[in-house]
């Protein structure tokens, strides 16, 4: 897909992922019904902090910031 659709459009696409993850625990924490059960609080901080984790560690790996290195296929 990525070559048919372009590599800027690929990228844009992975980094719409990255703000709606956001979005959606945020909405979940704020409005989200079972928020107060101890699990769920859990589950928010554990999802959170390992799409953080790895974001940081994708990032550092690139070399550049700002620059995700190309797949190889």
């Amino acid at each position: 897909v990525r070559r048919q659709i372009g590599q800027k459009a690929w990228r844009a696409f992975h980094y719409t992922a990255y703000v709606a993850f956001w979005l959606a625990l945020l909405h979940s924490v704020a409005m989200g019904s079972d928020t107060t059960l101890l699990w769920v609080r859990w589950m928010y901080v554990g999802t959170g902090a390992v799409v953080a984790l790895l974001t940081v560690w994708r990032a550092a790996r690139s070399g550049r910031r700002g620059h995700m290195p190309q797949a190889t296929v």
